[in-house]
């Protein structure tokens, strides 16, 4: 079990300020995510340390324009913070990590890299809180959860969707895509 990676802690920590009461709860999904994607990538294909060290970038921004730009439509601004991050790094694979933050919200198989279906179920698996588990069993699941807590992170995600519905009821899950 992966319960420490600096790059996922180094970005994390410097948005920290702007994640807030959610810290804890945020940090926690993408570990449990990250632990996630390891396993169910293993079962098909050799993972090096570049892919963990890159799926965890794109799991640092995933989710974080809910806190950067106040908005369910997080998308967009998370691909922004990440392409910032990225800048600095030439050596990344910019595609990869934009992928897999672009596409862990497809309603359907994402049919191309193999690498951003893997986190698209990882992040899948977490959301769902086990309910689709894509043969990870429960015990590994029931042990990252405690590893690893809710903090408050799906009741954040509740209250942020039900806020969003009454604002934009025509467009209720602005991140999701078909």
């Amino acid at each position: 079990m992966i319960t420490q990676h600096e790059i996922l802690d180094q970005i994390l920590n410097h948005y920290q300020p702007k994640i807030g009461r959610d810290f804890t709860g945020y940090k926690n999904h993408c570990y449990r995510v990250l632990n996630i994607y390891v396993w169910l990538a293993q079962q098909k294909m050799t993972v090096s340390q570049a892919e963990i060290d890159q799926a965890a970038i794109a799991l640092a921004f995933h989710d974080l324009g809910i806190w950067t730009d106040k908005t369910l439509d997080y998308l967009p601004p998370s691909e922004r913070e990440a392409q910032q991050y990225c800048n600095q790094y030439p050596d990344l694979d910019r595609q990869l990590i934009m992928a897999m933050i672009n596409e862990h919200h497809k309603i359907s198989a994402y049919t191309g890299d193999k690498r951003v279906e893997f986190f698209r179920q990882a992040d899948l698996v977490d959301f769902s809180l086990g309910v689709f588990r894509f043969d990870l069993d429960k015990a590994t699941l029931q042990q990252l959860n405690q590893q690893f807590p809710n903090a408050g992170f799906h009741q954040l995600l509740t209250i942020l969707a039900t806020k969003n519905l009454f604002k934009h009821p025509f467009k209720p899950a602005p991140m999701m895509k078909w």
